[in-house]
């Protein structure tokens, strides 16, 4: 155990006469290897002098510097006492060491009799609620189409939905979508306070709450176009256009047609690519004109002959 040292055949003799208050002796420096190494606070081993009339003297160790040990005198309940040159110096097993030993043991018992029962608090926490996962879904009716689960529901992986996925009541809704998943209809029913939608590589047929269609496979997906002119859908059906006009005429016009045709005129905003070498507070862009086909725009002052473009309106 932690603190208390013990080697095999460490005997020696001492070196110089001590008297009962010596708290330092010298032994054989060929004997020296053969008793423990102190290596931390704390540590110790048991010691007796045994002289040349039978008397024994235990002795604690508490330091070695090669064969030079520091000891409490005294120990055991035996008497502190005077010994000669070439008394003996053994380490012998004590009673002072057994009952450290001992409470340690006990000790040490304790700690993993106390560090098991909690790892089975643990296990049957973590069966309860296993068992309760699968009685969840064992009446949730899964298997033959139907049912509910009440309370979270946490999948991790790849998720498939065929056929429908209802969730109806007061409730509120979070669908985190990560991975490959595909949700082919998800209807939320009642009263829902939050639906909110992550997808990094997901993909929806339709999402629908309280009967209207929120989202398709289409949404903020591009309806048309390509290379630097695309137009997207956004929901309630507006939709979103964007491009970019790389040459004007002599006169500083430029033109563009939406990649598909709105139902009525949009509102245009043109952005010019950069701004003039010379005096860019007096670079402009005006529409000229708009509608539901396409619009023009002409710079004035000295600028770049090119600009970006975004329209946003209603789609047919």
């Amino acid at each position: 155990m932690a603190g208390l040292k013990f080697s095999n055949n460490a005997k020696s003799l001492l070196l110089a006469d001590i008297d009962a208050s010596s708290t330092q002796l010298f032994i054989r420096s060929e004997d020296a290897y053969l008793f423990p190494e102190i290596t931390q606070p704390g540590d110790w081993f048991p010691l007796a002098i045994t002289d040349e009339g039978g008397q024994v003297e235990y002795l604690r160790c508490t330091d070695r510097n090669y064969y030079t040990l520091t000891v409490q005198r005294g120990a055991d309940g035996s008497q502190a006492r005077a010994h000669a040159l070439g008394a003996i110096v053994d380490v012998r097993l004590n009673r002072d060491a057994l009952e450290e030993l001992t409470a340690g043991l006990a000790s040490d018992l304790a700690q993993l009799t106390q560090n098991f029962a909690n790892y089975q608090n643990q296990v049957a926490q973590e069966l309860q609620q296993l068992q309760q996962l699968i009685d969840q879904v064992a009446n949730s009716g899964i298997e033959n189409g139907g049912g509910t689960i009440s309370g979270d529901l946490h999948v991790t992986g790849n998720v498939t939905v065929d056929g429908g996925l209802a969730v109806t009541g007061q409730t509120t809704l979070h669908i985190l979508i990560a991975g490959d998943t595909t949700v082919n209809d998800l209807h939320v029913q009642g009263t829902t306070y939050a639906v909110v939608i992550k997808a990094t590589d997901g993909q929806f047929e339709t999402l629908t709450v309280d009967g209207k269609e929120l989202l398709t496979a289409d949404d903020f997906g591009v309806i048309t176009g390509s290379g630097s002119s695309k137009m997207l859908k956004l929901p309630d059906g507006y939709g979103i256009s964007f491009g970019v006009i790389n040459s004007l005429n002599a006169d500083g016009v430029g033109t563009a047609n939406f990649p598909a045709q709105y139902a009525s005129t949009p509102t245009v905003v043109p952005v010019p690519l950069g701004t003039s070498s010379t005096n860019p507070s007096k670079y402009r862009l005006n529409i000229v004109s708009v509608n539901a086909a396409g619009f023009s725009a002409q710079g004035s002052g000295f600028g770049p002959a090119a600009f970006h473009w975004i329209a946003i309106g209603k789609l047919p």
